[in-house]
């Protein structure tokens, strides 16, 4: 009976310890974010930009900076993923191909480009390999202006 008692109290003393481990969702998050930084991208919580419809919650963006090589791009841009088919707000400046945006992973709804760079909004729901993807594509659309 005394073992049984001992057995309890580990499990009760054990019982904090076991609840604070990751669970399998932050840790595939985690692993994506150290994706994103591994293939030179930064990871932000902010709202959509206005007009697509999210802007009243955060979301995860993914974004890749302007380097001092890239061409310059003065204007602020978005994508978005309406119904299968990328619509484009914003000014009328140059715009990427779109052949680069259909190309992302799924769950990428909104595409930003500005002076400082350019970054998806995302939900997270893929694999390390969706995060090259989308360091591809932003390095094609900064180099491509």
């Amino acid at each position: 009976m005394s073992y049984l008692w001992i057995v309890l109290i580990v499990f009760v003393a054990l019982s904090p310890l076991v609840s604070a481990l990751p669970s399998r969702r932050q840790r595939k998050v985690a692993a994506l974010r150290e994706a994103a930084a591994l293939n030179g991208l930064y990871v932000q919580f902010r709202r959509p930009p206005p007009r697509t419809g999210m802007e009243d919650r955060l979301s995860t963006f993914y974004g890749c900076r302007r380097l001092r090589t890239d061409p310059p791009f003065d204007a602020e841009i978005f994508y978005r993923l309406t119904d299968g088919k990328w619509e484009r707000w914003g000014s009328a400046a140059p715009i990427p191909a779109l052949n680069m945006l259909s190309t992302l992973p799924p769950g990428v709804d909104v595409v930003w480009i500005d002076q400082v760079g350019a970054g998806v909004f995302w939900d997270e729901c893929g694999e390390a390999g969706d995060v090259v993807s989308i360091a591809e594509v932003l390095r094609g659309i900064l180099t491509s202006h």
